[in-house]
Parts: structure tokens; C-alpha cells; sequence
């Protein structure tokens, strides 16, 4: 599935890896539907799968009928090269620097493909003919879209949390419109409600050793479900970090740039409510800058993660390489970053059966206000 052997490596990547492990045993696979046919006759798919004892998950893929048994069998989607296409919902807040009435909703797509080395570029075609860009950068573990921070994800529309709020849009706030992508114009409510839920992007690579016009693969994929609207998304109940976690991240932020300090010896620790009707979050990003060289203004970014079960409350993230030329993790002891690194962006991330995420960011720097 996209390249990835069926298997478990030591990073515990592969398709299909968590049947390679203890405690796999007995899993089971069911309640698939129907998604759409491909053109060669192959069918996409969601499914669950489910371990004992714990909690199900939905995952897709694609399924081919065996003629020899008249069976349906995972197949993968035959593709070469990472990548997906997910509608994205996000609570956005301000921490740190009394910042908190800044704080917004977003929706859109994350554009994802894994970072593994391989790519000069890859463009991607919305379903409207825009096209966006996603380059690599040495220590983030994703590509990010071109001319943004450590950013994968297109917002189509904004809103701020406070409705009374009328200062300016959030793709107005200086600081966000430099390290993140809006689309111009922003899409309206009544837009986004029509949007379709199965929309068809197309993704070209570009290997590093290409310097031409033509693309290495073209692959494409297919959403499930649609972004929501601004008040279809404010109806919705999120996760949140809990009090010590949120004080926490205050306590120990730059009182100069509101950037939570990273320290050298210990991964970041923290926890989180699930409120009643929300869904848990099974993954959480944390982003950040890291020296360089000998001076604050030789900073790039980096980008670190954890999964966990739904029914965790509570996770570390550990500073983890990307490659030779990431350096961002040269702290005192294992998962410890360099001295120097600060954090302004953790998330809670959860998804639901419609392979949407809705996640729960919480932000730490300075915000610039544009007039």
C-alpha cells in the first residue's frame, strides 16, 4: 500500500504491520462497505479491524476479486510512492502571551506524503485545477506545501472561535498567513456544504535526481468524506489538553516569543480530556524550531509524533531523526532535543469512520496582528 511491504520493520512501518507483532493474535477484520470502483475493476474499501481487548480502528484499502476462489482480497492499491488525501478539521488556540481570543476554526484537506528522501517535489491537483506544491524540508517527517512553515495542510475556510471577533479574518493574522496555506478566496460556508465527499486529487512526483518537466508517477486519490463547514464544525464536541498540561506549557514557554523551551534530557509528556460526544484522539504532532547553526536566526523546523490507543489519556513525544542531515535531536539523553529547540504547535488528532480528522491544536509564539 503505497509502496510499503506487508510487514513490521523496526520503526514498525509496513503494510499491515500490526498483524506482525505480540498480542495480534485473533484480530479481527469486519464491517466493510463499499466505497467506488476503480477503473480496472479493483474495489476500494473500509473496513475495521479490532485486536482483543482493545479498540477498533477504521482503516481503507483496495480489494480484488480472486478467480480461482471467487474471494475478495487485499491487494493493496498497487501504488509506488507514500501519500493520502484527508479532510482536516482544527480547533486552533493561542496558549501562551495572553493570545487566547486569536484562537480559530479551520477546515480543509492535509496533503500528505511521507518524507522518505526520495522526492524533489510533488505536485498536487485539487479538484478544481489549483495546483499546489509540496517540497521536502530536513526534519520534517512529511513534505510541506511550498513557501509555508511545516505545513501540509490547505485551509479552505477560517473563522475565528469568538464570533464577536471582528478585528480580522484568521488568513489576515500576519503571522499565520506566512507559515500557513489559505486558499484566496477562502471558500463560504454555503461552498463548503457542496463540497462532494468523494473528490479526486491528483499527486505527481518528482524524484530528486529529476530536473524535468515530466513527472516519476502520477497516483491518484480519492477523499471519503467531505470538509465541514464553519457551523457544521462548531457543532462539534473535540478533545482538549488538560488544566496541568495546558499550565504546564506556560510555566515553561519564552516570556520573549511565547514558544513553549524543549528540554534536552526529556521527551514532552502531557494529557488530555475526552468531553462527551467527542471523538479520541489516536495520534498527537508536535512542531517546533531548532538551531542550526550558532545564532537564533540559523533555525529550521522540525516536526515530531506519537500514536497511541483511543483509549489513552495520556503520551510523550520523543525528539526522533529524520535522516543524516536532521540534527534537531542531539539532546543529553534519548529522545531529548538540541539545546536551544522550542515547540509551538501540539495536537490531538482524532478520526472518524469517514477517514476525516478532527484536531485540537494548541499553539505557542507570538502572534503578529495585521492592521
Amino acid at each position: 500500500f503505497n509502496g510499503a511491504l506487508v510487514g513490521r520493520s523496526a520503526s514498525n512501518s509496513g503494510a499491515f504491520s500490526g498483524l506482525f507483532r505480540d498480542g495480534a493474535s485473533n484480530q479481527v477484520f469486519d464491517a466493510a462497505v463499499y466505497d467506488y470502483t476503480l477503473p480496472n475493476g479493483d474495489i476500494a474499501v473500509t473496513a475495521r479491524t479490532t485486536v482483543p481487548g482493545g479498540v477498533p480502528s477504521i482503516f481503507s484499502n483496495v480489494v480484488r476479486l480472486d478467480p480461482t476462489d471467487q474471494k475478495l482480497k487485499f491487494i493493496g492499491n498497487q501504488y509506488q510512492y507514500s501519500g493520502s488525501i484527508q479532510a482536516n478539521m482544527q480547533k486552533r488556540e493561542f496558549l501562551t502571551l495572553n493570545q487566547s481570543q486569536w484562537g480559530y476554526y479551520s477546515s480543509g484537506y492535509v496533503l500528505n506524503v511521507d518524507n522518505t528522501g526520495q522526492f524533489a517535489k510533488v505536485e498536487v491537483t485539487a479538484p478544481n485545477g489549483q495546483i499546489f506544491t509540496l517540497v521536502p524540508d530536513a526534519a520534517v517527517s512529511y513534505l510541506k506545501i511550498a513557501n509555508k512553515g511545516a505545513t501540509n495542510f490547505l485551509r479552505l475556510r477560517s473563522a475565528f472561535i469568538d464570533t464577536a471577533n471582528t478585528v480580522a479574518v484568521p488568513a489576515k493574522l500576519t503571522s499565520e498567513a506566512s507559515g500557513l496555506a489559505f486558499t484566496s478566496p477562502e471558500l463560504t460556508d454555503a461552498e463548503m456544504t457542496t463540497l462532494p465527499a468523494q473528490s479526486v486529487w491528483i499527486f505527481k512526483y518528482f524524484l530528486t535526481a529529476n530536473t524535468t518537466a515530466t513527472a516519476d508517477a502520477v497516483q491518484v486519490y480519492r477523499t471519503r468524506g467531505r470538509a465541514l463547514s464553519m457551523a457544521e464544525l462548531r457543532s462539534k464536541s473535540l478533545a482538549v489538553l488538560s488544566a496541568d498540561t495546558v499550565n504546564a506549557i506556560i510555566a515553561n514557554s519564552s516570556p520573549a516569543t511565547g514558544s513553549l523551551v524543549l528540554g534536552a534530557t526529556a521527551p514532552v509528556n502531557f494529557t488530555w480530556t475526552v468531553p462527551g460526544g467527542a471523538l479520541a484522539p489516536t495520534s498527537s504532532l508536535l512542531t517546533g524550531r531548532y538551531l542550526t547553526g550558532a545564532t537564533a536566526t540559523s533555525a529550521a523546523s522540525f516536526t515530531d509524533s506519537v500514536s497511541y490507543a483511543a483509549s489513552a489519556r495520556s503520551a510523550a513525544i520523543s525528539c526522533s531523526t529524520q535522516g543524516a542531515s536532521d540534527t534537531h535531536c542531539t539532546g543529553a539523553s534519548a529522545g531529548g532535543f538540541k539545546p536551544g529547540s522550542t515547540a509551538s504547535f501540539l495536537s490531538l488528532v482524532a478520526t472518524d469512520a469517514l477517514g476525516r480528522a478532527f484536531t485540537s491544536a494548541y499553539n505557542a509564539y507570538t502572534l503578529t496582528i495585521a492592521n
